[in-house]
């Protein structure tokens, strides 16, 4: 498999090619066999899967008019089935987006239903913070005091962490996909026997 100039980091190519012995093999993940020389068998993942992994992120930002070249054994290559491939390709593509759009939807739900519990953990930090800080707190040292102020401080913001992050970064990967997954709804294919 060949997904553009430079498998080991991506492509900057607006051509990938994919060399296969069977056709089932571009959508279908083989088993994972990790003593297998082929590397969607040692990795568990269809061709097409692989290739789409192997994009450099920003990808389908710099290229245009892409290509997807399959090589196939020439016993392979049956009238009709470029067409195939084609609406195979389409409906795995929209059907993947469609599963996106839902883990992304089920994502911003997870981080903005944990905002309120964090808020309000990090209101009860600070106000315990600021017991500690202002020397509120009898019989506890200055020190002591102006420790443990910091510490409530910094676990309440911590507590902000994980809603920050479910809102602004899981998604990005998701979206990434789905960018990538559009492009290939309607790449042009091309089925030529492989050498």
């Amino acid at each position: 498999m060949d997904p553009g100039k430079d498998p080991a980091s991506g492509t900057d190519s607006n051509h990938i090619v994919i060399e296969l012995d069977t056709i089932r093999d571009l959508l279908i993940a083989p088993e994972f066999d990790p003593f297998s020389e082929k590397e969607t068998a040692y990795m568990g993942q269809s061709a097409l899967g692989r290739a789409i992994k192997r994009l450099k992120p920003g990808w389908t930002k710099h290229t245009r008019d892409v290509r997807l070249t399959i090589l196939l054994p020439p016993d392979q290559i049956t009238p009709g089935l470029q067409d195939q491939v084609h609406k195979a390709i389409r409906r795995f593509c929209s059907t993947k987006i469609e599963d996106n759009t839902v883990q992304l939807r089920t994502i911003r739900w997870n981080g903005i239903r944990g905002l309120p519990f964090s808020f309000v953990f990090l209101a009860v930090c600070v106000g315990i913070g600021t017991l500690f800080g202002n020397g509120l707190v009898p019989g506890v040292s200055e020190w002591l005091g102006a420790a443990l102020s910091e510490g409530f401080y910094i676990i309440g913001w911590v507590s902000l962490w994980d809603p920050v992050e479910t809102l602004l970064f899981d998604p990005l990967p998701v979206k990434r996909e789905n960018k990538v997954l559009n492009l290939f709804l309607d790449i042009p294919i091309e089925i030529e026997p492989r050498r």
